[in-house]
């Protein structure tokens, strides 16, 4: 088990951090994790690189860096490798990490205090302002003795884009056939049809199978041009707008609720419209519709999820879609009892990430 750090050198520099119970160093990576873990921060690197975290990885708790195969964004492309935490950058000698290879490589280190006048022996050093690890750090440890224990968030996360990327990669090998809205359309006809023999059909859904009816399928022109402009979307803020205006007129032009028009954005528009970037070679923008996939509110709860893991919250559409995923593995409906998910994240190998975050 590691043991990188001396109550002593802890005490001499982090006496602010010591008060709020960040008494190690372990305790730091926990509040860390969980800093991390908002897809809606964006950090500057020491090298004024633009970062978002994708995936945090697997907590490692043996030798070896702290993070492993963490997924993340640099200046719009996905890279993979694994994160280190010190409270300062030359701890890196101190722990003589430059000594042991598991450490070669590294991709991201991460420092409250960056003291080190040499050149970053990591890919991208990121400087963890303490103010925003004080405000976390309650909130962090609170949810570690919960449902968190079990690296929760990031195996949802990896979940549900295991998910999305999966509805892509099927849209992906239509889309090598036919046109986008052909390959929509045949998406939605099935979409439609596999629901139609429940006993109790959502309004919305009996709505948008008459409007499937209609030869020149002017009700769903909104959803057709967000996949037609989807390449030219620069960033996931204006990704995220544009579905959100797809979305507010085909409320109207459909006449269906807007959980009904969600579940179509979420499970055909978006991860089509990934493919047909990914098509056009535009994995720019593919990655920003992937970006953008985290930061959908949802529109409803599941009813059935809730009764199953009635301590995750359902405010994004990614958290239901990450149960909705880990049901379809371990064989669906899970038992009742099984409402905290032990399961190994997606990203236990460089490889996996690689094929879950990239093209």
């Amino acid at each position: 088990m590691k043991n990188k750090m001396n109550s002593n050198s802890r005490n001499a520099h982090n006496k602010g951090l010591d008060q709020n119970k960040i008494a190690n160093e372990k305790d730091l990576q926990r509040v860390i994790r969980y800093v991390l873990r908002d897809p809606n921060r964006q950090w500057r690197t020491t090298s004024g690189a633009l970062l978002s975290v994708i995936s945090v990885g697997e907590w490692n708790h043996h030798e070896g860096p702290d993070f492993l195969n963490m997924a993340l964004q640099v200046e719009g492309a996905v890279v993979v490798g694994h994160g280190e935490v010190h409270w300062r950058s030359s701890d890196w000698e101190s722990h003589h990490h430059e000594k042991n290879p598991l450490y070669d490589g590294l991709m991201l280190h991460i420092v409250l205090h960056d003291n080190r006048a040499e050149t970053p022996f990591a890919h991208y050093t990121l400087v963890m302002p303490e103010e925003i690890l004080l405000l976390n750090t309650h909130s962090s440890m609170t949810a570690s003795q919960g449902i968190f224990q079990s690296d929760l968030h990031e195996v949802l996360r990896d979940y549900a884009t295991q998910r999305f990327l999966r509805k892509a990669r099927y849209a992906g090998t239509i889309l090598a056939l036919h046109d986008a809205n052909v390959v929509f359309m045949s998406l939605l006809s099935d979409f439609v049809q596999r629901r139609l023999g429940k006993k109790h059909l959502p309004n919305g859904l009996k709505k948008i199978a008459r409007a499937l009816e209609d030869v020149d399928n002017q009700a769903f022109a909104p959803l057709l041009h967000f996949i037609v402009i989807a390449p030219t979307l620069s960033n996931a803020t204006a990704c995220v707008n544009a579905a959100e205006k797809a979305l507010a007129e085909c409320l109207v032009t459909v006449q269906c609720g807007r959980g009904t028009a969600l579940e179509i954005v979420v499970n055909i528009v978006l991860p089509l419209s990934y493919a047909f970037c990914v098509h056009l070679q535009r994995t720019d923008s593919a990655q920003n519709l992937l970006r953008s996939y985290v930061h959908i509110p949802a529109a409803n709860q599941y009813a059935h999820l809730k009764r199953k893991f009635p301590t995750i919250a359902q405010e994004y559409v990614w958290q239901q879609q990450g149960m909705l995923e880990y049901e379809l593995e371990i064989g669906a409906p899970a038992k009742k009892e099984q409402s905290i998910i032990h399961a190994i994240a997606a990203h236990q190998t460089r490889d996996m990430v690689i094929t879950f975050y990239t093209a």
